[in-house]
């Protein structure tokens, strides 16, 4: 009988052995992260599966094999966590580090009344191919002007936004662009990014003259870097129109 109770315990034991939970666990379930930041998720499991690693977006955040996220553009993104068993998610979220320029409106297609009413900011030129707003006027390191252009259909068909190579805004320009952009291509001094959405071109001119001048034109991307040519064009008559009504107003 005593043989039949040890028997039977052991084999207990060695059933609840077999039978214990299979676990999975993250030192880091959500993250804070700046663009180019890298960080291990530093996920541990007692399966005898690899632990693999998926993201929601790439651009955003991206992950390879050991878990070490590296952060992209501005977003949030979940990372999926597998033993092959359970799962679970690491939530990053990847903040702006410069800030010194204001957000543009990025509405494609809408009318000038609803320009006016969702930029508060700047002071307002009102022409007939463009709605420009002029920030800090006066001082060539802090000036810039948005241009808002509007088409024949009288509705915002792209976002032009200009200062000085001499600015203070051109020092964070490489980093402004880097953590909310992905590059796509580069012409002489033309560099071409994408949003996440991959919906918006945007075109960093670097012009060196003897006004240098920086000009970042956002449209809505039509598959190619190049965009609309006459959209430089525009842009610069908006800046002279704009000119002479700062003239004439002296």
């Amino acid at each position: 009988m005593k043989k039949l109770l040890i028997i039977s315990a052991i084999l207990l034991f060695v059933a609840c052995e077999k039978e214990a939970p299979i676990t999975l666990t993250l030192a880091n379930s959500s993250m804070m992260m700046y663009n180019k930041d890298k960080n291990n998720i530093g996920a541990s499991t007692n399966s005898t599966n690899p632990i693999t690693y998926t993201t929601s977006n790439k651009w955003i955040a991206s992950v390879d094999a050991t878990g070490i996220v590296e952060a992209g553009v501005l977003g949030t993104a979940e990372i999926t966590v597998s033993n092959g068993i359970s799962s679970k998610k690491c939530n990053v979220e990847v903040k702006p580090k410069f800030t010194s320029l204001p957000e543009p409106y990025f509405n494609f297609g809408a009318t000038r009344t609803q320009i006016k009413s969702n930029v508060l900011t700047g002071k307002l030129y009102d022409l007939s191919t463009a709605l420009v707003y002029a920030y800090n006027e006066g001082n060539n390191l802090t000036a810039f002007n948005y241009y808002y252009l509007i088409g024949t259909d009288g509705k915002l068909m792209a976002i032009g936004l200009e200062f000085s190579i001499l600015s203070s805004y051109a020092t964070n320009l490489s980093g402004y662009i880097t953590e909310r952009y992905i590059p796509l291509s580069y012409s002489g001094t033309n560099f071409y990014y994408i949003n996440k959405e991959q919906n918006m071109a945007i075109d960093v001119d670097l012009t060196y003259n003897s006004s240098g001048t920086v000009t970042i034109i956002f449209a809505p991307y039509t598959g190619t870097p190049v965009l609309k040519s006459g959209i430089s064009y525009q842009i610069n008559e908006a800046f002279l129109k704009t000119l002479e009504i700062k003239i004439d107003n002296k």
